[in-house]
């Protein structure tokens, strides 16, 4: 296939996926950017975890179930816009329980957002699950 050939079909298959809407959504003004579901089809995952793995950006940080007191051991996720709250489990396995159909979106939000209380981290992913 000649340099030419591959371009062409690079640029084809780009606006097949943005006339599909299988793309990131941002929201400048609340300084969050939105990942849904079908984003991540073409990888085929089969936990919310899979999906945080696969989002551009994020790297996971897992609850510190040694630290004192719930509000010192929060990871960097929420779900549904909640801080995870069980201090037993790591939030690696609760989120790999969640199966991938089960999930609308994903939304990483960075430090700055309005009304969200980071924890601390520079951002934070949000696994909004289907309702």
């Amino acid at each position: 296939m000649s340099s030419s050939s591959r371009l062409q079909f690079a640029a084809l298959a780009l606006a097949l996926l943005i006339s599909a809407g299988i793309r990131a959504e941002e929201d400048t003004g609340s300084r969050i950017t939105s990942y849904p579901a079908a984003y991540f089809d073409a990888s085929r995952p089969k936990s919310a975890f899979d999906m945080l793995s696969l989002t551009p950006g994020y790297t996971f940080i897992d609850s510190d179930p040694d630290v004192r007191g719930l509000a010192s051991a929060v990871g960097n996720v929420l779900i549904d816009g909640d801080v995870p709250t069980t201090k037993h489990e790591s939030h690696e396995d609760l989120l790999r329980r969640i199966p991938a159909r089960a999930i609308d979106r994903i939304e990483l939000i960075r430090a700055g957002a309005r009304e969200v209380d980071m924890h601390g981290f520079a951002l934070l992913a949000n696994v909004v699950r289907l309702r």
